[in-house]
């Protein structure tokens, strides 16, 4: 991790779980983060945990385009670029697809894939920027790649969100390859992991269901930011091991 030192990251829903713990194990690499959010004074509490780098928090709805370039002006204007970008901001409703509400279905797909394509065209353009190399992280999941059998399924439109995001991943990663770009892409789709996410859901629901941990996700970001030059890690899926759960 050391070709990050002193560089800029961008992580989205950098508040809690997953994004909180990539934010903090960046900072502690080094690097100068920008961690986006609703709720500012959490990723403002991450502070406390940082021993080298540091976390910078923006109050920012990922779905309000006008708010998400905003932000990107303003990373142009006091930095002049970026260099690595963690998409990773995402929503799930618990309940059934053929019960919920038409809005339901938009705002998980606002979050989930639109915010994502924005927030990817405009790290890709500060990237490029640098003009020397940088790094998307998309948070994704295996959900993204199959979906079980399960006796309730509550996923909703969760699944088809994140299918459209590993298309999304996939159709950029080859348009970066056309351009030329030195900007690696990689997708880390977890399994179920244990942060807040799980509230959307009733407690039995999720009861004896093997559970990722937050570091297990940070450390694949970490493992793919540290890869030599001539490689790419394009995907990644990880799965708790039910015995060690």
């Amino acid at each position: 991790m050391d070709k990050w030192k002193g560089k800029v990251a961008l992580v989205s829903g950098s508040s809690t779980g997953i994004g909180a713990n990539i934010t903090k194990a960046l900072a502690n690499s080094g690097l100068t983060v920008i961690g986006l959010g609703r709720r500012v004074e959490a990723i403002q509490d991450l502070t406390n945990q940082i021993q080298s780098g540091k976390i910078i928090a923006k109050k920012c709805d990922v779905t309000n385009e006008t708010e998400v370039l905003e932000v990107f002006k303003w990373i142009k204007d006091t930095f002049g670029h970026l260099n690595v970008f963690v998409n990773n901001a995402g929503v799930i409703k618990s309940d059934l697809l053929l019960e919920s509400k038409t809005e339901d279905f938009k705002s998980t797909f606002d979050v989930n894939v639109i915010s994502a394509c924005v927030c990817i065209r405009e790290s890709v353009k500060l990237i490029k920027a640098n003009g020397s190399f940088g790094h998307i992280i998309v948070i994704n999941s295996v959900l993204g790649h199959r979906i079980p059998d399960l006796p309730v399924p509550l996923f909703n439109v969760y699944p088809a969100s994140k299918f459209a995001l590993t298309a999304i991943t996939q159709t950029v990663r080859q348009e970066l390859a056309f351009q030329q770009a030195n900007i690696k892409l990689t997708s880390i789709s977890p399994g179920m992991v244990n942060t807040e996410f799980l509230t959307a859901y009733d407690s039995s629901f999720c009861a004896g269901l093997p559970r990722l941990k937050c570091d297990d996700v940070t450390a694949a970001v970490l493992y793919a930011l540290s890869t030599s030059e001539q490689t790419q890690v394009e995907e990644v899926i990880l799965q708790a091991v039910p015995e060690y759960c």
